[in-house]
């Protein structure tokens, strides 16, 4: 919704159309974000975001990966990114346990489908040329 919406019933809106019309001026909006650092709990840095390696938002929650708990959205999370599919609690993953099961054919689907998350939850980086996983703080 633009500011001008607001202005268009009101009864002095030659004056809020003009003040409006300021608002939305590079100038004020540049002296509106530099005002908005020094407020209590505005100001964020980039790494205070994401920093809990082990919460993943989902349509109707956040999960915690390492317990299961799913917990109402919680903007104080910080959490960027969100998985565009709802959380369902035991639900059947056959594709995957498919695919696990043919290239180990062995009895250690549990603990794959643990190193599983465990690889969606450490961050990627390039050491001497390499990708390697880089152990991130999940507590």
């Amino acid at each position: 919704m633009w500011i001008f919406d607001d202005v268009k019933s009101a009864r002095d809106r030659n004056s809020m159309f003009a003040h409006a019309k300021r608002s939305q001026s590079k100038r004020a909006i540049e002296a509106m974000l530099w005002l908005a650092r020094s407020e209590p709990g505005i100001p964020a840095r980039l790494t205070d975001f994401d920093a809990k390696g082990w919460l993943l938002n989902v349509e109707n929650g956040t999960i915690h990966l390492k317990t299961a708990e799913v917990r109402p959205h919680n903007r104080t999370d910080l959490i960027s990114n969100i998985v565009r599919i709802p959380y369902v609690s035991g639900a059947a993953c056959e594709l995957w346990d498919a695919f696990l099961w043919r290239i180990t054919q062995s009895e250690a689907l549990p603990i794959l489908r643990r190193a599983g998350v465990r690889v969606l939850v450490h961050r990627w980086r390039k050491v001497r040329g390499r990708w390697t996983l880089r152990e991130v703080d999940l507590s």
